[in-house]
């Protein structure tokens, strides 16, 4: 613990040392909390930020997730030479939304947008494909060029992708500044679902617009409903949690504009004396 803090007054070193006790006393916590085997304590406090490390692994990371994280991402890896093989040989629209998709997972945007439109130029039809291209959009705030996607989709299936349509509808038109009708679309969205990430993205546009007030009542709401979940549930949502919780202290000091008040006409002057 000496060598601990010595490195703390070290120039630069105390900025990565801060962070990593921060989270080692969060490791050492959650392990009392939880009331873990004493040689848990030993291994977070002598392998010091490692051994920390280690316990989030083992007890607060979800490793099957991770597993199918790390996989997915090889095999998606190598899935991009067999999709392109099957382009090079059929050249069809199938092939080249199953290229797109392969390259949004691997989070190659730009390649994944040139796919979708070569496979919209040979169907232009493909409402998947149309959707996901809106998506993508969306994704990287071009809105304008997203929203008549968006729109058509809406027209020809308002609960697309299980509403997810309408989601994307709202931060397209919260993009191009139309709140109005940016609050409709989170609302007939979350009149369907309760997902936490869901309210939380719709107190976060309330808190854009100046609706202070009512975007806290939104986080503090979210973030009492996964306290008392069940364990597995909350384990599951820490992250909406923590985000919750940032965000309400972010605005905790944000004052609502006042309304602005109608002026009252002013009488006319009265006519002078010979007028009338």
């Amino acid at each position: 613990m000496g060598e601990l803090f010595s490195m703390l007054g070290r120039d630069g070193l105390g900025i990565i040392a801060l962070p990593v006790l921060a989270f080692s006393i969060w490791m050492l916590v959650d392990c009392a909390s939880h009331r873990r085997e004493y040689y848990w304590y030993w291994i977070i406090i002598a392998f010091w930020g490692i051994g920390a490390l280690i316990y989030f692994i083992n007890f607060k990371w979800d490793s099957s997730r991770a597993d199918a994280a790390i996989g997915g991402w090889l095999r998606n890896l190598r899935a991009t030479d067999e999709i392109k093989a099957r382009v090079r040989h059929l050249d069809n629209a199938a092939c080249y939304e199953d290229l797109g998709d392969n390259y949004w997972r691997l989070n190659k945007l730009a390649d994944a947008e040139a796919a979708y439109k070569k496979a919209l130029e040979r169907d232009p039809k493909l409402l998947d494909v149309r959707a996901k291209l809106g998506h993508l959009l969306v994704t990287q705030n071009r809105a304008e060029e997203a929203w008549p996607l968006v729109e058509e989709i809406l027209r020809q299936q308002r609960d697309y992708d299980t509403d997810e349509v309408l989601r994307q509808a709202a931060r397209c038109q919260a993009s191009l500044g139309n709140n109005a009708r940016a609050e409709e679309f989170y609302l007939e969205f979350l009149d369907k679902h309760s997902y936490f990430e869901a309210h939380i993205e719709y107190a976060e546009f309330l808190l854009k617009t100046g609706r202070f007030d009512e975007g806290r009542a939104q986080l503090e709401e979210v973030i009492l409903d996964i306290k008392t979940s069940p364990q597995y549930v909350r384990r599951r949502n820490w992250k909406e949690r923590f985000r919750a919780q940032w965000l309400l202290l972010r605005n905790k000091r944000a004052v609502q504009p006042p309304a602005a008040e109608e002026e009252e006409p002013k009488p006319e002057p009265d006519s002078a004396p010979g007028q009338e």
